[in-house]
């Protein structure tokens, strides 16, 4: 009953999702892609920009302003255009790591299930093996365990500024 993701159409039915012509292909293109290991988010999110993908034109959020001149003038109606914003890092990490796109849909208990509204764009091999490669690309700058150094924190790189940390890297 919700909105269908970026690649699919949006129809007005929930009992049909199309695929988006111009979106889905840029889609399925990314998620080969980015499970060959070579690719960064923010490659891909440029690579998608320059094929000339873009979100699903949304009317975008008004300000405080807006609403309180809405407020005061009843008698307009005034129609907010609706907008395509180009994709970003997030946005392509949000496409890679959302489970609609192997065919299924969130259930009121929490799980995917499989969807009668709409096809698969990607296998589930495929997504799997996005989902590793987000993993491994994946790194913490925090460590686990602390070692007490006397001098931990306190003393700065002359060159960058950066303070003392005895693990290597």
């Amino acid at each position: 009953t919700y909105r269908a993701a970026v690649g699919y159409l949006n129809q007005g039915k929930m009992e049909d999702k199309p695929f988006d012509p111009e979106r889905a292909p840029i889609i399925t293109e990314a998620f080969d892609l980015y499970k060959t290991g070579e690719w960064s988010l923010i490659d891909l999110a440029r690579h998608m920009a320059k094929k000339g993908f873009t979100t699903a034109p949304t009317r975008p959020r008004r300000t405080k302003e807006e609403i309180l001149a809405d407020e005061d003038d009843d008698d307009e109606e005034k129609e907010i255009e609706k907008v395509s914003q180009i994709i970003n890092a997030c946005g392509v990490q949000r496409i890679l790591t959302n489970r609609f796109y192997t065919g299924r849909i969130l259930n009121s208990e929490g799980e995917w299930i499989p969807s009668i509204s709409h096809k698969r764009l990607v296998n589930d091999d495929v997504f799997e093996n996005v989902q590793l490669m987000l993993k491994k690309k994946k790194t913490s700058l925090y460590y686990t365990e602390k070692i007490e150094y006397l001098h931990r924190g306190k003393v700065r790189c002359a060159e960058c500024g950066r303070l003392y940390t005895p693990y290597k890297k």
